[in-house]
């Protein structure tokens, strides 16, 4: 997967505020707590667990924005208001994406962080 100029640009902007040794470990525990966090996400849609899967996804939305992952931000936004409408649909919908998004996310950056380091 090629990574979109946008997060090029926001990758080597996040790692010159780093310095050249910070980014690669705290990229790394961000990355695999995202991956975590997307997990538990999907679990609690299983588990029809609403409330657990806004207060996850509002957690994943945090951490995606300080290091630049607006698309799954924005993807894990239509998930909390899809759990806050209660449409299980919609809830499948919107898990579903921000799966998809999160695994092209987080594919790009380790690619990114290879190149980088």
């Amino acid at each position: 997967m090629i990574a979109q100029p946008w997060t090029v640009t926001v990758w080597h902007s996040f790692t010159r505020s780093l310095g050249s040794k910070g980014p690669k470990g705290v990229v790394c525990r961000a990355l695999e707590e995202l991956a975590a966090r997307v997990a538990r996400a999907h679990q609690h849609m299983l588990d029809g667990e609403h409330a657990a899967l806004m207060k996850t996804a509002k957690s994943i939305v945090s951490i995606a924005e300080q290091i630049g992952l607006l698309e799954l931000s924005t993807a894990c936004l239509a998930v909390v208001d899809a759990a806050r409408g209660g449409d299980g649909v919609a809830i499948v919908a919107a898990v579903t994406r921000m799966q998809r998004v999160a695994e092209a996310s987080l594919s790009a950056v380790w690619e990114l962080q290879d190149v980088s380091f």
